[in-house]
């Protein structure tokens, strides 16, 4: 049989790891809603540079850096939001092994 003690701990272990989950899922929304404004930024850049006339001072090469520019900051947030999803899988192996332990 458990002890109130050994209980205690548990009940406080699981409201902590409660708590860490739910910051992370905030983090992750806000991650997401980041996401979005940037998507935005670049379709309302794409639609501004489609409706106006490029002038011929902008070179192809120019454009294709932006593009790779681009390309980068997807892949970053990629990496990031990987890492997030790792950290939350980690959080919850952790979780169910202190439970599991602990029964």
């Amino acid at each position: 049989m458990v002890k109130r003690d050994d209980m205690k701990i548990l009940i406080e272990n699981e409201i902590e790891m409660q708590k860490i989950l739910a910051d992370l899922s905030l983090d992750i929304k806000n991650l997401t809603s980041e996401l979005s404004k940037l998507v935005e930024l670049f379709k309302e850049a794409s639609k501004t540079l489609s409706d106006e006339k490029i002038s011929k001072d902008i070179e192809k090469e120019d454009m294709r850096n932006m593009g790779d520019n681009v390309d980068t900051l997807v892949d970053q947030n990629k990496t990031i939001a990987k890492g997030l999803l790792l950290m939350e899988s980690a959080m919850r192996e952790n979780l169910e092994r202190k439970r599991e332990s602990s029964f």
